[in-house]
């Protein structure tokens, strides 16, 4: 009995680190939202929004004051899975002047998000269908 109370307790060690690690590993890959400070600092904090978008389009827009804080909020506080859509463009939140988060964003049919690369760390936000909305009409190409 002692044999087999013994062999069970040394399966159960050995078994429990290798699937705790898979479980890590797994929630490594998965995407993750902006931390909610961060967040808050970007939608809370900038005074300046720069918004350029990458070739083939050939706009840009420069938002302020108000308009930064109505523009934040269409940045969902959430995360999506990342698609294989091709960079539309990237977005510069500042604080007099300087950058607190530097985003790329991707604009699809479906989905919408934002990559944040921030302390060798990757964080994926949703745009929200309003802000996607916002971001196609001012996407004009040549």
């Amino acid at each position: 009995m002692k044999i087999t109370s013994a062999l069970f307790l040394l399966s159960a060690i050995l078994f429990v680190p290798n699937s705790l690690l898979a479980q890590h590993a797994a929630a490594d890959t998965a995407s993750k939202s902006l931390p909610l400070n961060v967040y808050q600092l970007l939608r809370d904090s900038a005074d300046y929004i720069d918004v350029v978008f990458y070739p083939p389009y050939t706009s840009s827009m420069s938002l302020e004051g108000k308009n930064v804080r109505l523009f934040s909020s269409l940045i969902e506080p959430v995360t999506t899975q990342k698609q294989n859509l091709q960079r539309t463009g990237y977005i510069s939140w500042l604080w007099r002047g300087r950058e607190l988060v530097f985003a790329d964003f991707f604009l699809g049919e479906k989905e919408s998000y934002l990559v944040v690369k921030k302390e060798e760390q990757e964080f994926v936000n949703r745009i929200s269908p309003q802000g996607a909305q916002v971001l196609k009409q001012n996407a004009k190409t040549k």
